[in-house]
């Protein structure tokens, strides 16, 4: 990969918080999230990015039922000015 690059891992929230029914799902997102912050460390040298998104909770009635039309940008500070 060239640098500026980026990778996105899918992660979870049940991979933060675990899942007493889900315990295979969780340990697996769970590596994932460790495996992205591992390989992000591994890779500045290179200037790739390694994320991983876990926003199901747009998804869960239960989370966010009062949420709607709303981009969340994650863009570290920037600001166009």
């Amino acid at each position: 990969m060239k640098p500026g690059s980026a990778i996105v891992n899918t992660g979870s929230v049940t991979g933060l918080l675990g899942s007493e029914s889900l315990l295979n799902y969780s340990m697996t997102k769970g590596g994932i999230h460790a495996f992205t912050r591992s390989l992000a460390t591994h890779l500045v040298p290179e200037g790739i990015r390694v994320n991983a998104v876990a926003y199901f909770f747009l998804a869960s009635a239960q989370c966010s039922s009062y949420i709607t039309g709303e981009v969340l940008p994650i863009i570290g500070g920037y600001s166009r000015g």
